[in-house]
């Protein structure tokens, strides 16, 4: 990193000021977004610099580490003279970039919820229409969000029912991956949604990496 953008970030964090940076690559080149009422005068500045910035070390970084990232969220710390990265990778299997094969909402469809959905709504096999069935689920290390519907209604079952169509839909969910790759990260975590009305899931994958600053 240049000298002078290195000054630049240290003057900002020594007078408890962030730096924060976000970079997205695509096909045609980088888009680096900033926020303009913390850096006012020096916007410009910042997104010149950041900008050899990422084609130099932080690209060599990455290509050093086999990752990559469809959003770049990068936080400058200082630790005494220091300067330290935080590199933020966030991968989604929605991107343009990413050729996975994405997971539809059948692939959920455990048989206690298959029968919970005939029994309330008073169906038989050949009347439960996979279809009408929608989810609004939203899945880390848990589910924290779980909402499904029928034909465009809420269903509701009973504590122990429930308990056991969240278990099964975990069991399957648990095993998704996402599209990131790359070696070394501090940390990875995944997040796996669907929206009602959408037939596929979305998984996306944030990973952690943090290194020295050099001139």
């Amino acid at each position: 990193m240049e000298i002078i953008l290195i000054d630049k970030i240290k003057s900002y964090l020594s007078t408890n000021r962030s730096v924060e940076v976000q970079f997205a690559p695509f096909h045609k080149g980088l888009d680096i977004n900033l926020d303009k009422d913390t850096f006012v005068s020096d916007f410009d500045f910042y997104q010149e610099h950041f900008g050899d910035w990422y084609y130099e070390e932080l690209t060599d970084f990455l290509v050093s580490r086999d990752a990559f990232g469809g959003t770049i969220l990068v936080d400058f710390i200082l630790i005494e003279s220091s300067l330290l990265a935080k590199i933020c990778l966030i991968c989604s299997d929605y991107e343009y970039y990413c050729d996975f094969d994405r997971h539809a909402k059948g692939e959920i469809m455990g048989p206690t919820l298959v029968e919970a959905i005939i029994e309330t709504r008073n169906l038989t096999e050949s009347t439960f229409d996979e279809d009408l069935l929608d989810f609004n689920l939203v899945f880390d290390t848990d589910l924290s969000e779980f909402e499904i519907y029928y034909d465009d209604e809420l269903l509701l079952f009973n504590s122990t029912v429930t308990e056991q169509i969240k278990s099964e839909i975990k069991q399957v969910i648990s095993m998704w991956d996402g599209p990131f790759f790359g070696n070394g990260f501090s940390d990875l975590k995944t997040e796996i949604t669907i929206e009602r009305g959408s037939d596929e899931f979305v998984c996306t994958n944030t990973a952690e990496y943090e290194f020295k600053i050099e001139t």
